[in-house]
């Protein structure tokens, strides 16, 4: 028997969610709305198109400031926490923590 499942998938209450091997840095985000029958291709908006692994600790020898705090860091672990909770339980569970958002990385080939 073969598979052929996706590396990352969500599921929410209005949509699922597939996102490409973040291994890789390609391919494409997929969406598909509740009820709907096709996934659509998410338009990429920001980040790198060629990207690789190497980019943040480039942005830092430039001088920005870390996308990846210690808040985005605990924040990132409660949700990964939560969904775990809620596997487990079958029951939606709210994540509790919050932090500022990172800069968006303007969509560039890198």
């Amino acid at each position: 028997m073969a598979t052929r499942s996706a590396n990352i998938e969500v599921h929410g209450t209005k949509a699922s969610l597939v996102v490409p091997d973040p291994n890789t840095f390609g391919g494409d985000v997929l969406m598909r709305g509740l009820g709907e029958t096709q996934w659509q291709v998410v338009e990429a908006k920001a980040g790198y198109r060629t990207g690789r692994r190497g980019y943040g600790l480039a942005e830092l020898a430039g001088g920005a400031p870390p996308r990846a705090s210690g808040r985005l860091a605990y924040h990132v672990l409660d949700v990964m926490e939560s969904l775990l909770a809620s596997a487990k339980s079958g029951q939606a569970t709210t994540v509790t923590s919050t932090c500022e958002r990172p800069a968006v990385v303007p969509l560039t080939d890198g």
